[in-house]
């Protein structure tokens, strides 16, 4: 795979995240045909203020700018899955953060995630 992936954390945008880490992972589909496999999982960041960690009952302001280059074009989606955790060792909170289209795009998309889109899945 060629796919290069930029994920920038936004400390002081208009996100709505509780705090913790977020962790992304990236497949793509067909409309109407079976999803890819997972491509990439991202490295974990952090969900917290700019100067401070938060407390677990605080939603922090954070967002996140993903760009993604070199996807591979005989695919119609890449579809965007979030991983947020908030402790040690409880289930995650997983979403399906959205499907962008690729077609027309020479392979090159950006998205900023600010926690309010999506649809929760099951972690499993």
């Amino acid at each position: 795979m060629n796919e290069n992936i930029s994920i920038t954390n936004n400390l002081t945008a208009n996100g709505t995240f509780p705090a913790g880490v977020i962790q992304y992972a990236f497949t793509y589909y067909n409309m109407y045909a079976q999803e890819s496999n997972i491509f990439y999982t991202s490295s974990r960041f952090y969900t917290s203020p700019k100067d401070r960690g938060a407390s677990s009952e605080e939603v922090v302001n954070n967002s996140f700018e993903i760009q993604l280059n070199n996807l591979d074009v005989n695919f119609d989606y890449v579809r965007i899955y979030s991983i947020l955790r908030t402790s040690i060792d409880a289930t995650p909170i997983c979403r399906r953060v959205t499907d962008i289209s690729i077609r027309g795009t020479q392979g090159s998309v950006s998205y900023i995630d600010t926690g309010s889109n999506g649809e929760s899945i099951d972690p499993t």
